[in-house]
């Protein structure tokens, strides 16, 4: 199973989980939804996450 993360973006607080190849194209180009700039501390990997089921924010 790949290495995944919980991205929350800090600009437009989405939430959601991403992989690693994900998160380096995130870290590169910003945020999918808002663009907004992103730098490591958006993410933490999902086995220190208490995120579970349902990863968006609405």
């Amino acid at each position: 199973m790949p290495h995944e993360f919980v991205f929350d973006c800090p600009a437009c607080e989405v939430r959601v989980i991403v992989d690693a190849d994900i998160r380096a194209a995130v870290l590169e180009d910003g945020c999918v939804v808002c663009r907004g700039a992103v730098d490591t501390g958006a993410f933490v990997p999902r086995s220190e996450s208490a995120i579970g089921g349902d990863t968006t924010q609405q």
